[in-house]
């Protein structure tokens, strides 16, 4: 398609596409955590991801491209987010501070050697 080489804007365009989709989908989410539960949040935010991350191989035009990166965006932030909310509720509340650092010291030491490749 040579979408980029034509065009140089589409690929910041695209992008702010992802993050107005991060936005709604703040909020549409967050609505949805806070009448429904967080778990039906947390399956749609996940089913909205997959539809969009898939259906992203099959875009022929940019616009619908773009939005297939609204659809992830939509999900992107909100999935973590649930899941880091549900998890805690997994482990009983005595170990939940010591799981939770655990938890960020873990993300900590494997973030920055990642980052470095």
């Amino acid at each position: 398609q040579n979408w980029v080489c034509e065009n140089s804007a589409l690929p910041s365009t695209a992008q702010s596409v992802f993050f107005c989709g991060a936005i709604l989908g703040g909020l549409v989410f967050g609505w949805i955590a806070d009448r429904y539960g967080r778990i039906p949040a947390l399956v749609g935010t996940n089913l909205t991801g997959f539809v969009g991350g898939v259906a992203t191989a099959f875009c022929s035009s940019f616009w619908s491209f773009c939005v297939c990166r609204f659809l992830v965006g939509m999900a992107f932030d909100n999935c973590f987010t649930m899941m880091y909310i549900l998890v805690p509720k997994c482990v009983c509340e005595r170990e939940r501070e010591r799981d939770d650092i655990r938890r960020k010291a873990i993300e900590a030491i494997t973030s920055h050697p990642i980052g470095k490749l």
